[in-house]
């Protein structure tokens, strides 16, 4: 169930002035699960390990012997509640062993169904992010997990009332969308605003979507203007943007240039799985799962060795050259269909990660991006900017409910073109 962030951990670090050091780290506490989400990639997970204490203090010494100003750790998995009391003794060694002056940002990745009120009070006195796997509406999250929707519900209100600053600063609902869930999207994220959500984070599936059509795009684009509609309204009456894809700034187009456009493979974020094994990525890692062909050859790439290893920190460092020996990695030479990544607009800001490409079947060429993924981030880019302006020129803030109405008409005939897709909620 692990969802790699590294990319978001990394920026914590990049004023550093050592550009190989360590800032972000993973720890796969279990391989285990208590679900079997049908798009997980860990679905074919090879084994029931489960990591000890000597191996994940190895690795938080790892981290922590950098010393960087800023660093990121996730507890991720499988399932990490699994292993709660490991997750207490990580927590509170990171507290009582990083030195003064350093900020350890700790987040857990959890599909919530068992984490319980104990855990929960514990992450809120440590402030650690909680990063919940959770796909929205019933008829969302019953592909992921089938019934679970009342126990994420029953979370995010128990988090709300029993610890409402940590839940208003450190509660994330992580929501990955697929063909099958994409006209429950807009309602997802209006139940997740009504619940007060505060950080509302989406992203496409990993595993190859087959039952994505070329029209599925119109559905995307309408569900899309529904969530600029709403978290304009939202602005206004809350003072604050939840959806993710809607903030943020351009990035500048010359960074297209300084290397693999994967950030595990950046020397600068590691992950480590239950048996002390190290990656760059748990998505490449051969101890999850068993990995399609393209995958696989790319896992030696980004295999590190044990955590404890000597070694370990050289093999990292000279991590980003040898990524840039592998075609999947070289974003620039990248297309969808007939597009070329290089001659979009939006490709300064644009990030397909690596694992979706390998993720299609048949031997899929490193270079080409599954649709889904390249529809997805042109359709939420687009609207990020769409969404910026408008702000511009309805004032800081405040926006106007005119502009909310507007862009539910456009909507609303998008969903008259595409008789497929429920209509929407109030």
């Amino acid at each position: 169930m692990c969802a790699f962030r590294v990319d978001r951990d990394l920026r914590v670090g990049e004023r550093g002035a050592d550009v190989n050091m360590l800032f972000a780290l993973t720890l796969l506490l279990s391989h285990r699960c208590n679900l079997r989400c049908s798009y997980c990639y860990q679905s074919g997970r090879a084994g029931p390990a489960r990591m000890s204490w000597p191996t994940a203090r190895a690795a938080l010494d790892l981290l922590l012997a950098g010393a960087p100003t800023k660093c990121a750790v996730e507890f991720s998995g499988g399932e990490p509640t699994l292993e709660p009391e490991l997750v207490r003794r990580c927590i509170t060694y990171l507290r009582s062993t990083a030195q003064p002056g350093v900020a350890v940002h700790c987040s857990l990745t959890t599909n919530g169904t068992l984490l319980d009120d104990d855990l929960l009070t514990f992450l809120a006195d440590h402030d650690v992010g909680l990063d919940l796997s959770f796909d929205g509406v019933p008829a969302a999250q019953d592909l992921r997990g089938a019934g679970t929707f009342p126990m994420l519900d029953r979370l995010l209100d128990r988090a709300r009332r029993q610890h409402p600053r940590y839940f208003a600063g450190s509660v994330t609902a992580r929501t990955v969308v697929q063909g099958r869930t994409l006209p429950h999207l807009a309602a997802s994220v209006r139940h997740f605003m009504k619940c007060g959500v505060r950080r509302i984070a989406i992203g496409p599936c990993l595993a190859h979507e087959s039952c994505w059509e070329r029209g599925d795009e119109e559905i995307l684009l309408g569900q899309v203007n529904e969530i600029v509609a709403d978290s304009l309204a939202h602005l206004e009456a809350a003072g604050t943007v939840p959806v993710g894809f809607l903030t943020g700034a351009d990035r500048d187009p010359r960074a297209r240039d300084k290397g693999p456009h994967c950030a595990a493979v950046s020397g600068r974020g590691a992950c480590v799985d239950a048996a002390g094994r190290v990656w760059g990525c748990p998505l490449f890692a051969r101890s999850l799962r068993r990995l399609p062909p393209l995958a696989a050859s790319v896992a030696s790439l980004v295999s590190l060795g044990s955590v404890h290893d000597p070694a370990l920190a050289e093999r990292l460092a000279a991590l980003p050259e040898r990524a840039r020996q592998h075609p999947l990695f070289l974003a620039d030479s990248r297309r969808s269909g007939t597009r070329r990544c290089r001659d979009c607009e939006l490709a300064a800001d644009c990030r397909i990660c690596p694992a979706a490409i390998c993720e299609r079947p048949h031997s899929p060429d490193p270079h080409e991006v599954p649709e889904f993924h390249c529809a997805f981030n042109r359709v939420t880019l687009e609207a990020r900017r769409r969404f910026r302006d408008m702000r511009v020129k309805a004032g800081a803030t405040r926006c106007p409910t005119e502009l909310a109405a507007a862009l539910r008409e456009v909507a609303a005939a998008l969903r008259a073109a595409s008789p497929g897709a429920p209509p929407p909620r109030s």
